[in-house]
């Protein structure tokens, strides 16, 4: 069987102050981390000029 590919938008993670979403969206993504058969993947739209996350 194939994993599961759960996609979460990340864009909010990497803000100076992440708030709410962003941090819904780590403790998400670490809780799915540890379910057997889930690939998470992380997406962000192209901002031309905006910083890159590190």
């Amino acid at each position: 069987m194939h994993p599961v590919r759960v996609a979460l938008t990340v864009e909010q993670c990497w803000q100076p102050v992440p708030g709410g979403s962003g941090s819904y969206v780590v403790e998400l993504t670490r809780a799915l981390a540890d379910v057997d058969d889930v690939e998470v993947v992380g997406l962000a739209a192209h901002h031309r000029g905006a910083p890159r996350p590190t």
